[in-house]
């Protein structure tokens, strides 16, 4: 299965779609302002997949905050939402990202900042692992609808790339 987002070995790896299907890259983004110009430039496709890319960018991004103060470190975080939100305006996904992570936050705020970063890796991971489940469980209802001579027709990016590595 091709992946188009992974958190690997402390990077946030992006396959290039914009090089498909010619080329066949990757992108390491080692620093949360690549992955949104990943986002900027439509090297990472598709509702799902972008949500998860802004989640694991705010996980990248919260590794370079030095404070050991909750306020400051949100206040670090909040160029973080800022530049990841201004990359679609209109992706409904970057926005839900952005809110649950500051809703995680509040509900951790009593760790340790060190304990928050590692837990913000966490919730990335979880985000990609709920797409994946929730993408597994739309088929299966899909599944129960779908007859012998049916036509499907999407409106948007439904497949593995545009999602955590499934498809709707």
């Amino acid at each position: 299965m091709v992946k188009a987002i992974e958190w690997r070995n402390k990077k946030v790896v992006i396959l290039d779609q914009s090089r498909l299907p010619f080329e066949f890259t990757f992108v390491e983004c080692t620093d949360y302002r690549q992955v949104a110009e990943c986002i900027r430039t439509m090297k990472i496709r598709g509702a799902p997949a972008i949500g998860i890319a802004t989640a694991m960018s705010i996980a990248l991004g919260a590794q370079d905050i030095k404070t050991e103060n909750f306020e400051r470190f949100v206040e670090g975080l909040e160029l973080v939402f800022n530049e990841m939100l201004s990359t679609r305006p209109t992706a409904v996904n970057i926005k839900w990202a952005v809110e649950r992570i500051r809703g995680f936050l509040i509900r951790k705020r009593d760790e340790s900042i060190d304990t928050l970063k590692e837990l913000l890796i966490e919730e990335a991971r979880k985000i990609h692992k709920e797409d994946i489940e929730v993408n597994k469980a739309i088929g299966r209802w899909c599944a129960e609808f779908i007859r012998e001579g049916n036509t499907i027709l999407t409106h948007c990016n439904a497949g593995s790339l545009a999602t955590g590595g499934y498809g709707t």
